[in-house]
């Protein structure tokens, strides 16, 4: 792939938590990934608008594994039925799926089976969406 076939997302050193909320430090950019300029026009994705951050926890999983980088297009803040969403609630970031239920209004849902451990909970009303996950790449050994 040519350079010009090509833009940089930034990575930062935010990890955002699958399960109670990982604290923000810093939003300090520790590196760069490379993504196809089609691929990224082809989701709607400007690089600049776009962050790498790193997933903490197991309520994403199998969806999202623990340790797994995300790329989360900041631009994109409303709530949508069925796709994944980085918020903030208070200091903390999670990722969550967001629901419409039509008798209970907006919810957060878990990916892990597990609804003992990662039960499906209503929207908090100071939730605000840092943006929505476009994209995961995580390593086996």
């Amino acid at each position: 792939m040519d350079q010009d076939d090509a833009d940089y997302v930034a990575v930062s050193e935010v990890t955002t938590a699958a399960g109670t909320g990982a604290t923000i430090d810093t939003e300090r950019v520790t590196g760069r990934m490379k993504f196809p300029r089609t691929w990224l026009n082809r989701h709607g994705l400007r690089a600049p608008e776009c962050r790498i951050i790193r997933v903490a926890g197991e309520s994403m999983e199998p969806t999202l594994a623990d340790g797994c980088a995300i790329l989360v297009n900041r631009t994109s803040r409303w709530r949508r039925d069925n796709r994944i969403f980085v918020m903030r609630i208070d200091d903390e970031l999670i990722v969550k799926r967001a629901a419409k239920d039509p008798a209970a209004g907006w919810q957060l849902v878990s990916d892990n089976p597990n609804k003992t451990a990662w039960p499906t909970r209503p929207w908090p009303r100071e939730a605000k969406v840092v943006g929505e996950v476009k994209w995961a790449g995580r390593s086996f050994t």
